[in-house]
Order: structure tokens, then sequence, then C-alpha cells
């Protein structure tokens, strides 16, 4: 049975108050039309879930929804998952988030006074309590592809029993589905990928313009969108190298050997990717470097082999 650290004067495990505090919004985040919580796209469903690799601003966006919602006086939960976040972990978080969203400290009590939380009766009885409420509110999970897969399933569980008043917005990496195309399917999901999250050039330009003004112009602006192809962590990289160098009168000046700069971005973009990739996938791209063509049945080979497949062709 797992074991919980000791609880505060609310009746909550300490560790989880910093899992429940909302990160801090980005300075230049640039609110992008096509991506806001009313827009038609979104508003009319019960989960949203972004799901893209790491770098596409995931997190950024949850933030950005967050402030919406919480402009419209809607209490919003927040939970960053963690791998040794249990069904039981979870559930007491989740209660923690809106206990502190909703400013009820007897909410949830009776879940962090369970001596088996994380069943899916205690989900449920989350549910019920939420349902009880009789108040609009926002649950945000971020990084659920951290959770282990019995959590993942209680967050299912959570997601297609909800009631009404209850949306949830989920960040995710592509390894960590949930298994709820259901609903996706009927309509009460929908799902948000790399393509949807790129910047387009006129919100590359927006970006640009809120973070120089006119020290960079639109030229330029457009040069760095094709530089980074409008990902947005390539964005905010390329941004970073410019602001470094550039001053009100010669940002032209600075930018104007876009070569230059793509090289010390490139240099950074593959020592991001390579510092956290583990020792056998980092061998297995430098086998697999010399090969013209990377078929995806190509699998990366056991740690007992030492001959990596050079083309993996099916008929």
């Amino acid at each position: 049975m797992a074991t919980f650290p000791p609880p505060d004067a609310s009746g909550a495990p300490r560790d989880l108050l910093l899992k429940v505090t909302p990160p801090r919004v980005p300075r230049h985040l640039v609110s992008r039309a096509r991506l806001l919580s009313s827009a038609d796209a979104l508003r009319d469903h019960a989960v949203c879930v972004v799901q893209a690799p790491s770098g596409f601003g995931k997190t950024s966006l949850l933030a950005q929804w967050r402030l919406e919602y919480l402009g419209l006086g809607v209490p919003v939960g927040w939970v960053s998952a963690q791998s040794q976040d249990d069904p039981g972990r979870l559930v007491q978080s989740l209660a923690l988030a809106l206990r502190v969203a909703m400013g009820r400290p007897a909410f949830g009590r009776s879940l962090f006074q369970d001596d088996r939380p994380g069943t899916l009766g205690s989900v449920t009885a989350l549910l019920a309590e939420l349902a009880q409420a009789a108040l609009n509110v926002v649950l945000v999970i971020d990084e659920a592809d951290r959770l282990p897969p019995a959590s993942r399933e209680a967050l299912a569980y959570l997601l297609r029993n909800a009631p009404p008043n209850v949306r949830t917005l989920i960040a995710t990496r592509p390894d960590g589905r949930l298994d709820i195309e259901d609903l996706v399917a009927y309509g009460q999901c929908v799902e948000i990928g790399p393509a949807l999250l790129k910047f387009s050039l006129d919100e590359t330009l927006q970006l640009v313009q809120a973070r120089f003004g006119a020290r960079v112009d639109r030229n330029t602006a457009a040069r760095l969108h094709e530089l980074t192809e409008g990902w947005p962590l390539g964005l905010q990289l390329a941004t970073t190298i410019i602001a470094r160098g550039a001053d009100a009168h010669a940002a032209h000046t600075v930018l104007g050997d876009m070569t230059a700069a793509a090289g010390e971005l490139q240099g950074e973009l593959v020592r991001l990717l390579l510092v956290n990739l583990d020792p056998d996938d980092r061998d297995f791209l430098a086998r697999i470097a010399v090969l013209d063509l990377l078929h995806p049945s190509c699998a990366a080979p056991s740690p007992a082999s030492t001959t990596p497949r050079r083309r993996g062709w099916r008929g």
C-alpha cells in the first residue's frame, strides 16, 4: 500500500502543494485567436487534449487558457503530473487543486481521510462532490504523459464520467495516450496536435512585434519564421539569441546574417535534443546517421546487437 507524507492543517499531504501551483505565465506570451479557449473549434468540448512533442508550447497554451477562464470568473485547478503519481496520489492532487481553485477548504476532505485512495470509488466520490458544488470549474492536467498506466486509466475514467459543470484541459506527449478515442468520436473531446501549435507567419510577426517593437522589421521577422518553420521552441530560442545582441538602433545589423544565427540556433537545438536522450538512444542515432533512408519499421537494435538494420521495407 502506498504511503503518503504527513498532512498539513487542511488534511492534504504537504508535498502536493507545489504540484497544484500553476506555472508563471511567460512575459512575452502571445494569445493566438485560433487557439483561444473560446474559439469555435474548442469551446463546445468537455475535454481538450494538447498532444505534441517537447517544444511545441503545450504548457504555455494551458497557462494562457487558465488566464482566460480566470478572467471570466471560472475557478481553474492546476495539476502538474509526475511519474510517482499513483492513482491515490493523483486523486488527492486533483482534489487539492480544486479545493484551492474554488476557495473551499472542506472540498475533498473525505478523499484525504481515505485509507485506500485512488480506487475508482474515490474517483467517483470526487466527481460526485464536484457535481454537488453547482459551480462551473476547469481542471488542468499538465504533462499527463508522466502518469503511470494505472493513473492514466483512472484519469480516463474521470473524463468519461465527469459532470457537465467540469471542463478538463490536458497536455501530453504523443507517447502518453489516454485511450479516450471514444470521447473524440462522440465529439466530447478535441485534440490539438503539432500542426495547430506551430506559429503561422502572421502570428510570428505579432510575436516579434510584441517583443522587439520597431527594432525588428517585418522582413526580418518573416525570415525568422522561415528559419524556425513556426516551431514555438525554435522561435523562443531564436528571439533570445537576437535579444542578446540587438539594441534599439542596430537590430537589423545583428539580424542581417541569418545564416550565423541559424547555425547558433541549430547547435542549441541539437544540444537540447541530445542532452535528454538515453545513452542507448544516442548510440543508435550515431549508428544510423550514415543511412540515406530510415523506414519506420527499422527499430533500434537490442543492447546485444551491434549491427543496425540498413533498411526495413516490407512488401
